[in-house]
């Protein structure tokens, strides 16, 4: 089980690591919102699910102590079920509920979009409800650092465009995760193995920003 969640971390990561957006590629990210405003719904309510299994991995994470959190990203990017027996706090409850929030969440936009056009394909279905998905996480994550963001300032616009794209990647991270049909434990893994790289690409984009700053 180990290698097929190895496995399926790696193709995720894979698919998306090399995804990045200038402030001309945000604003170009017009598959949302789409003319169906039952699909809207259904992504944003996939996206606020996937927000706040982030905040649920936050608020366990940052009460580590700084040895334990280093300890913890080891045993998240390797799938490593020894995360729950050191750090049982992983196997909360609501970790549990929010993975299979976006499981259930993920299953409900294919099939409204399936709906929508059911000569579609399988493939076609996954790419285009993808890129939806994605533009709506772009604009709420967009939204959200904007308030702290100088416009005059290009330090700040590159802190936030490249928060935005590490927010555009690991949602599409998420969503593989949510597709891959996994039991709710091993979910957590997967998942957990997202904010892992959540962490680490953030960690670099604040860490440019104050090199930028000099």
């Amino acid at each position: 089980m180990k290698k097929i969640i190895g496995l399926i971390t790696f193709l995720t990561l894979f698919t998306v690591s090399n995804v990045s957006f200038s402030q001309t590629d945000l604003s170009a990210c017009t598959d949302y919102p789409t003319t169906d405003q039952t699909l809207n719904g259904l992504v944003k309510n996939l996206v606020g699910n996937i927000s706040q299994l982030d905040s649920k991995f936050s608020s366990i994470y940052f009460r580590l102590t700084p040895e334990e959190q280093h300890l913890a990203i080891i045993y998240m990017k390797n799938n490593d079920r020894n995360l729950f027996q050191r750090f049982p706090q992983f196997e909360d409850i609501e970790l549990k509920n929010g993975v299979a929030a976006i499981r259930a969440a993920y299953t409900a936009v294919l099939a409204r979009f399936r709906e929508l056009y059911p000569n579609s394909s399988y493939d076609e279905q996954v790419q285009k409800t993808n890129s939806i998905i994605k533009c709506c996480a772009v604009k709420i994550a967009s939204e959200q650092f904007e308030s702290g963001t100088n416009r005059i300032d290009p330090c700040s616009s590159a802190r936030k465009n490249c928060l935005v794209s590490v927010v555009a990647q690991t949602t599409l991270m998420h969503i593989g995760c949510a597709a891959a049909d996994l039991t709710i434990i091993v979910g957590i893994l997967c998942h957990s193995a997202v904010f892992a790289y959540q962490v680490s690409e953030s960690n670099i984009c604040e860490s440019d920003y104050k090199n930028c700053k000099g």
